[in-house]
């Protein structure tokens, strides 16, 4: 049974119970609704990203870090879109497709993506997309109501000063300015709206960085302190915990999970806000949350987060049964004996990654924190390198080529049917993932894929195009069920739900593609770039 713990976020419905409706009647409303609810389909980062911190105003760059987690299609500082993909040409311009009002139709601002005035990165949340372009403009399309268009557009098509980095919720953007100012607009009440907070956002006192829950920010600040807005009980009021946060002791990085934020100071401690079921506050575990030892980065699930500590060992707190508790046999093998490296997450359970090459698992048993029938796998003895995950499985990446997974078999846990293309007599190098399927990038430029079918566990449809005659060198998902794999010459295959962008209808002309909007994987833009043999796009 779905856990009923409330998420008390804003969800947009776009028609009547019943009614197909025109846009005119289009409406939405608030409601305080499960979070089980809202991730039925969900898909965590097969590559976490972690941003630097460095002084202002230097190179806001976005740099690959499979160390940093964060809840169910988001990075800690963006949210992936559900239902269309986004993807950036060589000469600057934008192609889509999907979803059309959720972005998979952007021949509105056709115009403004054409590469007359080149896009240097495209970002998303759950239904809209916005593309920065080098002159420091920016172009949105995708629902109205999720920052697809803007109350002023020109604001951003001709902003001053210029944009240089954007963030989003599920429901809204934020964008950060040269001057360390901020903008934000989509859903007021998914931080689109920053009255609240405009004053202390102004850049007087820079803001250096951006992060994000489902419906509310949190901007990082030049002098260590920290600034919210948003939904309320998402993290968007951090008045609790505002003494923590003022900058006396320096904030250097934000961590959340659905609905809380955790801040890591430059002591080492913690300091928790939001809400209380998806780890707003740590009562419980605070006395080994207050730097001695220093906790050095966090992971999280939807529902609680993971403290890596610099002895390696590991402090949970947030919903007990979501991954927010480590206790009995589990606490002894997480307490630093054998350190533990790296922690990765479904949407409920743990996989903490420890230097001998052993995984752990904790959390929902039925989301991937039970591990007890791939134990002898997970023991290390072919060691474990890295740990990928859906909403409810796992998929561990061992050093010899070869994949074990666990968890939900239907969300593919169970990846009995390609064994044998799984054990490494070809390694596989990457694995991607959507909400209840994987894809496994194979050494040979092939695809392996197993899972839902209908979320892109079945490419048989495309398999003659997956098979490796043309390498494929990186895949692409959007939230609710669909892959892309790019391939080296620059063309795009995409498979599964065919109403979520796996189709490759529009595809035809798409090519010499550097890179698709994806919050997890395109800032790894250096090693897509050089496949094609050109500079990398990069913020500047």
């Amino acid at each position: 049974m779905p856990s009923q713990d409330l998420a008390y976020t804003t969800v947009q419905y776009f028609s009547k119970v019943g009614v197909t409706p025109t846009p005119s009647e289009e409406h939405r409303v608030t409601t305080h609704q499960p979070i089980d609810d809202l991730f039925k389909h969900r898909v965590t980062p097969t590559l976490k990203t972690e941003w630097r911190d460095d002084e202002y105003p230097p190179l806001l760059e976005r740099v690959v870090s499979s160390s940093a987690a964060g809840f169910p299609g988001h990075n800690g500082h963006e949210c992936q879109n559900r239902h269309a993909f986004a993807a950036l040409l060589q000469d600057g311009s934008v192609t889509t497709w999907g979803k059309s009002e959720a972005g998979g139709d952007s021949s509105n601002v056709a115009s403004l993506l054409n590469g007359t005035v080149k896009v240097s990165q495209v970002f998303s949340n759950h239904r809209a997309f916005a593309a920065l372009r080098e002159d420091g403009s920016v172009v949105t399309w995708g629902d109205p109501l999720h920052g697809g268009v803007t109350a002023d557009e020109s604001s951003l098509l001709k902003s001053t000063p210029r944009i240089i980095n954007i963030f989003s919720t599920t429901g809204a953007f934020a964008a950060l300015r040269s001057d360390g100012s901020v903008l934000a607009w989509g859903d007021a009440l998914c931080g689109g709206d920053l009255h609240s907070a405009a004053r202390q956002l102004n850049g007087q006192i820079k803001v250096i960085n951006i992060f994000s829950t489902a419906c509310a920010f949190a901007a990082l600040r030049a002098d260590g302190s920290v600034v919210t807005w948003g939904d309320l009980l998402s993290g968007g009021s951090s008045n609790a915990v505002e003494a923590q946060l003022d900058g006396k002791n320096k904030v250097v990085r934000i961590y959340s999970s659905y609905g809380a934020f955790a801040a890591l100071h430059e002591d080492g401690s913690i300091t928790p806000w939001g809400h209380a079921c998806s780890g707003g506050n740590n009562y419980d575990v605070a006395h080994q949350l207050n730097g001695n030892p220093p906790v050095v980065r966090i992971a999280s699930t939807a529902y609680a987060f993971a403290a890596l500590r610099a002895d390696g060992s590991v402090v949970a707190w947030g919903h007990p049964h979501k991954g927010g508790s480590v206790r009995g046999g589990i606490s002894t093998l997480l307490n630093g004996s054998v350190s533990v490296l790296k922690i990765f997450s479904t949407s409920a359970a743990f996989a903490a990654l420890r230097a001998d090459g052993s995984v752990i698992t904790w959390g929902d048993s039925a989301s991937g924190g039970l591990s007890l029938d791939v134990a002898e796998d997970l023991r290390g003895l072919i060691p474990v390198v890295k740990v990928f995950s859906t909403n409810y499985a796992f998929a561990a990446l061992r050093a010899d080529g070869s994949v074990i997974t666990w968890g939900d078999s239907d969300s593919g846990g169970d990846s009995r049917a390609v064994a044998k293309k799984l054990k490494g007599s070809t390694r596989v190098i990457d694995v991607f993932s959507t909400s209840a399927a994987f894809a496994a990038l194979l050494a040979d430029g092939s695809v392996v894929t197993w899972g839902d079918p209908v979320s892109g566990g079945d490419c048989r449809k495309v398999a003659q195009q997956l098979d490796g005659s043309i390498n494929v060198v990186k895949i692409f998902s959007t939230l609710w069920g669909a892959f892309a794999a790019l391939r080296a010459d620059g063309s795009i295959i995409a498979w599964g739900d065919s109403t979520q962008g796996g189709h490759n209808v529009r595809l035809d002309h798409a090519k010499n593609i550097v890179y698709l909007a994806n919050p997890h994987i395109n800032s790894d833009l250096s090693s897509i770039a050089s496949t094609f043999g050109q500079s990398p796009c990069r913020i500047t």
